[in-house]
């Protein structure tokens, strides 16, 4: 979580195993539901694979939440 670009930051693990936390109906719909509510109150929820995180790829979005938080705060 970063505070102050009001971004939260979620991997979820385990991906290739079936039938185990978000893979399963109910753990989907938990990160749904916790997604949906953090947006309402004014938050930026990202979500990864671990692969993602592993080969970079979360890296490069994260950089790029700041780069627009920072440029929306400049327009003003």
């Amino acid at each position: 979580v970063w505070m102050q670009h009001k971004l939260i930051v979620e991997v979820d693990g385990g991906q290739w195993v079936q039938g185990t936390g978000h893979n399963t109906g109910t753990g989907k719909e938990r990160d749904c539901v916790k997604d949906a509510e953090a947006v309402l109150l004014g938050w930026r929820v990202m979500r990864f694979t671990t692969n993602m995180v592993w080969d970079g790829r979360a890296l490069a979005y994260i950089k790029q939440a700041f780069c627009i938080k920072t440029s929306a705060k400049a327009a003003r």
